[in-house]
């Protein structure tokens, strides 16, 4: 089986963790990896043994495959190259920062007969995952859903506020768990605090906070649904169903998001987080964020 051809453009925090996880992938061959700043994508190039690249014309000539992890007002453009080359691209999220140029990202993918994953990571959170299976399995009606994300602020991300660098994963998870429109939205707070609450069609609520400006973590979800109340921590990946255990096969989030990728190239078939799921979860946030003095 020929090795799955892969680059990673950015080598910010984020774009060295899949530069490390694709190093040690199997099926995986780490081909290159691109950054403006070329010295410090060959700093990042000899630590896992690839070779760095001042063109990404240079690039797509020698991939099966890209992870886009630059600031998120690159997203479009760089995507963009790569999805005309009909090159399957894993975009971090958000997907990129306006509606039209999300929906010309999917429209382009259609027409190259290509596809994007964008990089909600949480979904391959283990937790997550065992919750999802139960949820699926027995079907309970889900009332409402409290959801915490506070990080000090690292400077890793300051080109968006908390809601599209923090709050939009529990968002993501609601709208996954919720299957039904989103109606009424409040919002409070500022660009490094804000706290948001959803009620969804069939009448289910969402209640999420997201800060940065604290040094404490704090990454919980609970979930009160007709079975009793689930509460997750993504952090210990832990999950309770009314204060009993449940069994949760532990793992590392990004590497199960980037098997699902590597997967889904090898196999041509759809990932789980389509640019339509990501689009989705960046209106109901542009909704949120209206509402906020950004």
């Amino acid at each position: 089986m020929e090795p799955v051809k892969v680059a990673v453009i950015g080598t910010g925090v984020m774009g060295g963790y899949h530069l490390k996880n694709y190093a040690k992938m199997e099926g995986v061959e780490l081909v290159g990896v691109y950054d403006i700043d070329i010295e410090r994508a060959r700093t990042k190039a000899a630590e896992v043994g690839t070779t760095a690249y001042d063109d990404l014309d240079e690039l797509i000539k020698r991939v099966d495959a890209v992870s886009i992890v630059t600031p998120t007002t690159t997203h479009f453009e760089v995507a963009k190259k790569f999805l005309s080359a009909s090159i399957p691209c894993l975009i971090e999220k958000p997907l990129a920062t306006t509606k039209k140029d999300c929906q010309a990202l999917i429209d382009l993918a259609k027409e190259k007969d290509t596809f994007f994953i964008v990089g909600h990571v949480e979904r391959f959170n283990p937790a997550v995952l065992a919750l999802a299976s139960i949820l699926k399995r027995e079907k309970p009606e889900i009332y409402e859903i409290k959801a915490s994300r506070i990080n000090e602020a690292s400077g890793r991300i300051n080109d968006v506020a908390v809601t599209t660098d923090l709050m939009i994963h529990d968002l993501d998870i609601a709208l996954a768990l919720i299957d039904s429109p989103a109606e009424i939205i409040k919002a409070e707070g500022d660009r490094d605090e804000a706290k948001a609450t959803i009620v969804f069609k069939n009448g289910a609520a969402a209640k999420l906070l997201a800060s940065r400006k604290t040094k404490d973590k704090v990454r919980t979800l609970e979930l009160v649904t007709s079975l009793g109340v689930f509460f997750l921590d993504y952090v210990a990946q832990t999950l309770t169903l009314s204060g009993k255990d449940i069994p949760v096969d532990k793992g590392f989030s990004l590497e199960g998001e980037l098997k699902h990728f590597i997967a889904c190239v090898r196999k041509k078939e759809k990932p789980s987080i389509t640019g339509e799921i990501a689009l989705r979860a960046l209106e109901v946030m542009w909704d949120i964020e209206k509402l906020l003095p950004l």
